[in-house]
């Protein structure tokens, strides 16, 4: 009789619904008093709602407007058909394009169907606005300044000639959000050194000298600083180890890289559009006609394509000339440095 009356009046579990209820007001109070407090105080996270806000709105804006898949641009074609090559189990090698923006392509076409080229979009849009906050929360933790960081994250969220790169099938968006989430890897490991914060530093140096050739330097004087940081807070013996290691690791996954390509497309670098980058740089620099001899030919069917075609772009006077970029634009490359190597003085002027 005692056991049955203890079982009549032992408190029962709550539903699981009755749970989720009590969590999510349990967490509205919490989110509630939070903003209660940032008001009466700096209202760092109201600065940052109100960035975030206007950033996507002006997204939205942007999208609303031109809705259209966006493809106006040679490199589109070719990171999709290296997206498309790796889904395939094909190499990651590419002449041109390196892996880093294709694989992004690759899981959001996993994510939400094959070849699904809006979702791109948008994601990437998304990861504007949130570049946008990341700018602030930086500009925030140098300053200590509410409205200082919130105007110069708006410069960044209102920006549309930067959203006009950013929303295109092209790297130029992920390597912006990659960037800025790097810096702001960097600030939280200045401010307190710990060895996981390390390694995503490494991670995103990784990932960003993966997708953009152009910073595949940075891991040498970037971790080095961060070396000398550590030494300063007395904890470098924690944090060389984990540095050399990262080091090693990103320049064997590089050269690495460097050694598939080589095998795969002969081509012995991380890319090919080195060559045709600083063939392009000499055009518009005006120097083409300061080649050695031995380049004659070369320069004189330069000037004539650009005579033709009337443009110094050197992806037009390729597309005029396929000839002058034949095997992976080495003797474009070969020419544009000659030319620098003669007058670099004038090349950096």
């Amino acid at each position: 009789m005692a056991k049955a009356v203890a079982r009549q009046y032992a408190p029962r579990t709550p539903a699981w619904w009755q749970r989720l209820g009590d969590g999510t007001w349990s967490w509205y109070l919490r989110l509630a008093t939070a903003l209660s407090a940032d008001w009466a105080d700096n209202r760092v996270l109201a600065y940052g709602a109100a960035v975030t806000l206007l950033a996507a709105g002006v997204v939205v804006t942007l999208f609303i407007n031109t809705p259209a898949l966006f493809l106006p641009y040679h490199d589109s074609r070719e990171y999709i058909a290296s997206a498309l090559r790796i889904m395939d189990g094909q190499s990651w090698a590419d002449p041109q394009r390196l892996p880093g923006y294709p694989l992004f392509l690759v899981i959001i076409f996993w994510l939400t169907g094959s070849l699904n080229l809006v979702a791109a979009e948008l994601v990437q849009m998304a990861l504007f606005v949130v570049t946008a906050l990341e700018v602030y929360v930086i500009s925030y933790r140098l300053w200590r300044h509410t409205r200082l960081a919130a105007l110069i994250a708006v410069l960044t969220g209102t920006n549309v000639y930067l959203l006009e790169f950013v929303k295109p099938i092209l790297s130029d968006g992920l390597a912006l959000w990659l960037l800025t989430t790097l810096a702001l890897a960097i600030i939280a490991f200045v401010e307190r050194p710990r060895v996981t914060v390390f390694w995503v530093v490494a991670a995103l140096t990784l990932a960003l000298f993966m997708t953009r050739a152009e910073w595949y330097l940075l891991p040498v004087p970037l971790f080095a600083y961060l070396v000398l940081v550590a030494h300063r807070q007395g904890v470098a013996r924690r944090v060389v180890p984990h540095a050399l290691a990262a080091l090693v690791l990103l320049y064997a996954v590089m050269f690495g890289y460097i050694a598939q390509n080589a095998s795969v497309n002969g081509v012995a670098r991380l890319s090919s559009a080195e060559n045709i980058n600083l063939y392009g740089k000499v055009l518009q620099y005006n120097m083409q006609g300061e080649a050695p001899p031995r380049f004659g030919d070369f320069a004189r069917a330069t000037q004539r394509d650009m005579t033709v075609a009337r443009t110094r772009d050197p992806w037009v006077l390729y597309w005029t000339d396929p000839l002058l970029g034949q095997n992976n634009f080495v003797q474009m490359g070969a020419y544009a440095r000659a030319i620098i190597r003669r007058d670099p003085v004038e090349f950096l002027r």
